[in-house]
C-alpha cells in the first residue's frame, strides 16, 4: 500500500515485471532525487531496497543574453554575454532559427560566427569574414537549449575604396585657389610631389609643416 501510494502521488512509478525479464521502469513526470527500486510479488510480499539510483531531469531552460552591442564594424569583435556556459552565435537577422544546428548552419555556411561562453563573462564574437547587414546574437547552453534572439546589431565592413579625383587643374599662380573635385565627401591636399605620402597622416603631416 505505501509503495502504490507513492505512485499515485506521482513521488513514483511502476511496470509489471515478468520473471527473470529485464523490465523499463518508467521515470516521466518524477523529480530529480535519489530513489530506490522495490520488487513485490503476486502475493505482495516486497524486496529489500536496490541500490540508490539518482533520477535527474533535463535541463530545457534557454540561456539569457546581456551586454550585448548594437553595432560593431567589421572586423572588430562584438560584446555579449550568456548566463550559462555554452556558446554564443552571431547571424543574420534574416536566418531561419530552430534549434542549435540550424545555428551551426549558418556558421559553416559563413553566414555567422560563434565563439565559446563563459557564464556571467563578457565574450568577444568575432566578425571577420561577415557582410554587412542586420544581424541577432542567440547563446546556446551546455543542453542545446537555444535563447531568444537579442535586439538588432549593426554590422558595416570598413570602406577600403580610395576616392578618385577630377577636375584638377594643371597650374595655378598664388594667392590663387586651385580647382579639384573628390568623387566622395573628405579633403583635398595639395603637396609637393616629392613628399612621401603614405597615409592621411602624412598628408597632414606636410600640412603642419607648411609644405
Amino acid at each position: 500500500a505505501s509503495l502504490d501510494a507513492e505512485v499515485s502521488g506521482s513521488r513514483g512509478t511502476s511496470v509489471a515485471a515478468t520473471a527473470a525479464s529485464t523490465a523499463a521502469i518508467p521515470t516521466t513526470g518524477l523529480t530529480a532525487g535519489m530513489y530506490v527500486v522495490y520488487a513485490v510479488d503476486a502475493a505482495g510480499n516486497v524486496s529489500a531496497s536496490s541500490a540508490d539510483v539518482v533520477v535527474t531531469n533535463p535541463d530545457i531552460t534557454p540561456p539569457t543574453l546581456s551586454g550585448v552591442g548594437t553595432s560593431v564594424l567589421t572586423p572588430n569583435t562584438l560584446a555579449a554575454t550568456s548566463n550559462e556556459n555554452g556558446t554564443l552565435y552571431l547571424v543574420l537577422k534574416s536566418a531561419t532559427i530552430t534549434n542549435k544546428a540550424s545555428l551551426d548552419a549558418e556558421v559553416s555556411g559563413s553566414r555567422g560566427t560563434s565563439v565559446a561562453a563563459t557564464a556571467a563573462s563578457v565574450a568577444a564574437i568575432p566578425t571577420t569574414g561577415l557582410t554587412a547587414g542586420t544581424y541577432v546574437v542567440y547563446a546556446v547552453d551546455a543542453a542545446g537549449n537555444v535563447s531568444t534572439a537579442s535586439a538588432d546589431v549593426t554590422l558595416t565592413n570598413p570602406d577600403i575604396t580610395a576616392p578618385t579625383l577630377s577636375g584638377v587643374g594643371t597650374s595655378v599662380l598664388t594667392p590663387n585657389t586651385l580647382a579639384a573635385t573628390s568623387n566622395e565627401n573628405g579633403t583635398l591636399y595639395l603637396v609637393l610631389k616629392s613628399a612621401t605620402i603614405t597615409n592621411k597622416a602624412s598628408l597632414d603631416a606636410e600640412v603642419s609643416g607648411s609644405r
